[in-house]
C-alpha cells in the first residue's frame, strides 16, 4: 500500500500531522539519506545522526512545507546542507583544538610562575572586553557554542556574531602577543 502513495500524497498528509505518512516517508527514504549523509561525512554513526535531524525538522516544520514539493530532491538538499554545517563545525572545533593545544604546549614550556602570569593577563583581557564581545566569546570558546546558536540565544545577527568574534581574537591575539615580548 505503500508504495501506491506518490510523494505529493504523503506531503499532503503530513501537513496536517499524519503520523503514518511520516512513517512512509521515513521508511522510503532513509536508508537513501543515510547513503548520501554518510558519503559526505565518512562516518556511518554521524550520518544516521543527520538524517534522523533532518527528518525531526521536516516532521517539525510540515505544516510550512510547500504543497508542490517535490519531496526526495528536498530531503536530499536538507540532508546535503545538513551535513555541510556538520562539516563546517567540525573544522572549527578541530580548528579550536589546535589552537589550544598550541596554546597549551606554549604554556608547558613555562614556569609555574610564567603560566600563573599568562593565565592572569589572559583573564584581564577578556575581562577588559566590551560587555557583547565577551559574552560572544565566552558562548564560543567556554560553552562550545556554534555561532547560529549564539544568533538564536543572543538574537544578534550572524555577521554581528562574526565580527565580534573576529574583533575579539584580533584584540586577544595583540594583548597577549605584546606581553608576550616583554
Amino acid at each position: 500500500m505503500m508504495e501506491s502513495y506518490t510523494d505529493v500524497q504523503l506531503v499532503t498528509d503530513l501537513k496536517i500531522g499524519s503520523e503514518w505518512a511520516f512513517t512512509q516517508i521515513y521508511n522510503r527514504y532513509y536508508r537513501r539519506l543515510h547513503v548520501e549523509a554518510n558519503f559526505l561525512l565518512k562516518d556511518s554513526e554521524e550520518a544516521a545522526d543527520v538524517v534522523h535531524d533532518v527528518l525531526i525538522i521536516i516532521w517539525n516544520r510540515r505544516d510550512k512545507l510547500a504543497d508542490n514539493l517535490h519531496l526526495k530532491s528536498y530531503l536530499i538538499t536538507c540532508i546535503k546542507n545538513k551535513c555541510m554545517d556538520r562539516i563546517r563545525r567540525n573544522a572549527v572545533k578541530d580548528r579550536n583544538v589546535h589552537m589550544y593545544m598550541h596554546l597549551k604546549e606554549m604554556t608547558v614550556n613555562f614556569n609555574p610562575m610564567e603560566r600563573k602570569e599568562l593565565s592572569l593577563q589572559m583573564a584581564n583581557a577578556i575581562n577588559a572586553l566590551p560587555v557583547g564581545q565577551r559574552t560572544v566569546f565566552e558562548m564560543s570558546y567556554l560553552e562550545d557554542k556554534t555561532q547560529r546558536e549564539i544568533v538564536a540565544e543572543k538574537h544578534l545577527s550572524l555577521q554581528t556574531v562574526k565580527n565580534q568574534m573576529s574583533t575579539t581574537l584580533r584584540i586577544l591575539r595583540k594583548k597577549l602577543k605584546s606581553s608576550h615580548d616583554l
